[in-house]
C-alpha cells in the first residue's frame, strides 16, 4: 500500500503600499533653523525596495527643490521596517515656508 502526504500551505499576496511618516517637522510648524528631517517607513510583509525624502522650499511664488534633497534616497532596500534622519540644511533661512515630501516603494514595485 503506497502512502501519501497532504501538505497545507497559506499563502499571502501582499498588495498594500509602504506606509512612511515624517516625524519631524510635524505640520504647520514654525523653525528659526531646520536642524532635522526625520521619519519612519513601514512595509511589514514584503518589505521595502527605495524610500525617498524631499525638501522644498516656498519662494518667488512657488515651491522649490532644495538643492541636493530632490527624493534623496534614505537606504531602506531589503528591510521591512526603517527610520531615516536628514541633517545639514544650511540654506534654511528660518522664513521660509517648506515642504517636506516622501514616496516609497515596495519590494514588488507597490508605491506609497
Amino acid at each position: 500500500m503506497e502512502s501519501t502526504t497532504t501538505l497545507k500551505y497559506t499563502l499571502v499576496y501582499d498588495t498594500t503600499p509602504p506606509v512612511v511618516s515624517i516625524t519631524n517637522p510635524s505640520d504647520g510648524s514654525t523653525f528659526k533653523s531646520l536642524p532635522v528631517v526625520s521619519g519612519s517607513v513601514n512595509a511589514q510583509i514584503v518589505g521595502l525596495s527605495d524610500v525617498e525624502v524631499k525638501v522644498s522650499s516656498w519662494s518667488g511664488g512657488a515651491w522649490n527643490v532644495m538643492p541636493g534633497y530632490n527624493f534623496v534616497s534614505v537606504g531602506a532596500a531589503g528591510v521591512y521596517t526603517s527610520s531615516f534622519r536628514l541633517e545639514r540644511f544650511g540654506w534654511f533661512s528660518g522664513w521660509d515656508d517648506i515642504s517636506v515630501g516622501s514616496q516609497s516603494e515596495g519590494q514588488r514595485g507597490e508605491l506609497e
